[in-house]
């Protein structure tokens, strides 16, 4: 027998790479979470998309079905019974059945040259935990802190009503001058400045590392398909309840999905927050010790994720004894987009559209 649940602990993180062998038809969503592409099931043209954090769950949604996780999303396309999907999951994986234990990792060689980042479906299996870290240590070593001299972010951050000041002595960020790229195929297609993010788990150890790429003079993205990119999770680490701690905390924190959102409500309301990188680890934050209240800093899109999430979190928190806040952009969702978040309304509205601290000081 296998133990389902020492299956789902060992796939979370990994589903990338699970569903990129298992399922190649699906690798152009896979490149592409939460943007649509075609169906690879019954053909519909921009119907299909993996969920965003389907690095942890391997979902996915289509007009054709929905698969709240990598296990069901096998079983309808393979026609599987869940215990099939388990046990294809499990080999994949290299955990022995009865014992529930793995058979050994995945040596860095499968994951191509040592000096190969490990993103998204690049290589035909996981690459080490070993791998892994030594990568992000030699990926943060080459970075540098903010120090407030850097033009291309500086010209990148002030195009969005941010500043350097913001990032200055944050020692979870750090500036890296020429990243490599890699596409699908783990090919090099460039370098490009780029900011790098330590994310921690609740304790604040940290865990993965996450990436912006910058367009060379600073001005946008990098022209590539995913400037943002996520490192995997190690085994046996989560991000759930963690978060890129971008500011020194006190009795009143504020988290947001994204980083540039927390930037900007740390600029338009002088509250420290910090950026979860998803809706999903939003949902499971969990505040250090000392922290009295959470504002919860919530995105307002067309299928009402965000406000649902943040919800979601607030009730949680109130039931541990925290007291918490959503608060919600004041401006309405635009014809052609799919939402809205508090670094529209700096943008819009700048420190004004933000609302009065006194809404969430404690006394």
């Amino acid at each position: 027998m296998i133990e389902s649940e020492a299956v789902r602990c060992e796939a979370r993180g990994r589903w990338v790479y699970i569903l990129g062998d298992l399922l190649p038809g699906i690798r152009p969503a896979l490149e592409n979470p939460g943007r649509h592409v075609d169906c690879p099931f019954h053909g519909g043209r921009k119907d299909f998309r993996v969920f965003r954090d389907v690095d942890a769950s391997g979902g996915a949604v289509c007009t054709c079905g929905a698969w709240g996780d990598g296990f069901a999303l096998l079983m309808y396309a393979r026609g599987q019974s869940f215990p099939d999907s388990l046990a294809e999951v499990a080999r994949w994986l290299g955990i022995a059945p009865s014992t529930g234990t793995t058979r050994g990792r995945w040596s860095a060689l499968e994951a191509g040259p040592r000096n190969a980042l490990p993103d998204r479906v690049a290589a035909p299996r996981r690459p080490s935990d070993e791998w892994l870290a030594e990568t992000m240590r030699e990926i943060w070593n080459a970075a540098k802190p903010i120090e407030g001299r850097e033009p291309v972010l500086n010209a990148y951050l002030r195009a969005r009503g941010l500043s350097l000041r913001l990032l200055e002595g944050v020692p979870s960020v750090r500036f890296h001058p020429s990243l490599a790229y890699r596409d699908d195929r783990n090919k090099i297609t460039g370098r490009y400045p780029a900011l790098v993010f330590a994310v921690t788990d609740p304790r604040g150890r940290g865990v993965t590392m996450h990436r912006l790429y910058l367009a060379g003079d600073g001005h946008g993205k990098a022209p590539v398909e995913a400037p943002r990119k996520m490192m995997p999770v190690p085994a046996g680490k989560t991000i759930l309840g963690g978060a890129i701690r971008l500011a020194r905390f006190g009795p009143v924190l504020g988290v947001a999905e994204g980083m540039e959102t927390a930037l900007a409500v740390r600029k338009g309301s002088g509250l420290p927050c910090w950026s979860c990188v998803s809706a999903d680890v939003l949902a499971a934050f969990e505040p250090p010790p000392g922290v009295r209240r959470v504002v919860v800093w919530a995105d307002k899109d067309r299928s009402g994720k965000g406000e649902s999430v943040a919800r979601r979190l607030e009730k949680r928190l109130r039931q541990t004894g925290v007291d918490a806040l959503v608060l919600r952009p004041p401006l309405p969702i635009a014809d052609a987009e799919k939402g809205v978040d508090w670094a529209d309304v700096l943008a819009g509205q700048g420190v004004y559209g933000f609302p009065n601290p006194a809404v969430w000081r404690v006394a």
